[in-house]
């Protein structure tokens, strides 16, 4: 079996891969919380890649009961879109055996997450994939998994896992996420591109 080697001897040196390596992940960019009312990504969003993975890590919030949201722009984020959006999700409870699900046919966002506390040691964690944004024949794609907790004293779990889209053929190149009420307070989501194989 062959050895491949980069074209340099450490990977802060490294300026091209060898031949055979594909696949894996870039990292591109991330957005840090401090009192935030939203979390943008308004560069890097390109077609460079065909999808892309936001990796949410310890998401703090403001404010009990909130929605963790997801808005798309065309603009490079001078404005995003406040319509338009369509999402389905499947809520598993750990205080509960049942499962519930939820959807939209028409929504101001995609809903990423169930209810969640603002309590510092329960925050959100997960990911989301995003599928072709830079493709103008066809609507934007995510889908999403997403581990939070409720707002009852007991801070019982929630895992959220769905889909949603953006209803309109356009190339995306913007993200945002916020709450529906409230701001984050503290945690980070790094931005990755995902390399074909």
């Amino acid at each position: 079996m062959a050895v491949l080697r980069a074209n340099n001897n450490t990977l802060s040196s490294v300026t091209a891969l060898p031949s055979g390596v594909g696949g894996g992940l870039v990292f591109l960019n991330s957005a840090t919380a401090s009192s935030s009312s939203s979390l943008d990504f308004t560069s890097n969003i390109n077609s460079t890649y065909k999808s892309y993975l936001f990796v949410v890590e310890s998401l703090v919030v403001s404010s009990d009961s909130s929605l963790f949201y997801m808005r798309t722009s065309t603009d490079g984020g001078s404005s995003f879109d406040t319509s338009g959006y369509q999402h389905s999700k499947i809520l598993r409870y750990s205080h509960s055996t049942g499962v519930t699900g939820q959807n939209s046919a028409s929504d101001v966002a995609i809903i990423l997450g169930a209810t969640t506390t603002n309590a510092a040691d329960t925050p959100m964690n997960g990911h989301i994939n995003l599928y072709d944004p830079s493709n103008s024949a066809e609507f934007t794609y995510v889908d999403y998994k997403i581990t939070s907790h409720d707002a009852a004293s007991s801070k019982n779990l929630y895992f959220t896992t769905g889909n949603g889209q953006r209803e309109s053929e356009a190339d995306v190149d913007a993200v945002r996420f916020l709450l529906s009420t409230g701001t984050f307070t503290s945690g980070t989501i790094r931005m990755y591109g995902r390399v074909a194989s």
